[in-house]
């Protein structure tokens, strides 16, 4: 499995987390997604 922290400016609350791990854990191979909202980082694994 492979992990990358992405950089992902602009998000400001519950929706943007919710929206984000909700449709990038919908791709095809994706493992895992948490998002730091305070951090502006999405840890993803597939």
């Amino acid at each position: 499995m492979d992990n990358v922290k992405l950089v992902v400016k602009g998000m400001s609350c519950g929706h943007c987390v919710n929206s984000i791990e909700g449709n990038v854990g919908k791709l095809n191979g994706v493992q895992f997604v948490e998002v730091h909202l305070n951090e502006e980082k999405v840890d993803v694994s597939f």
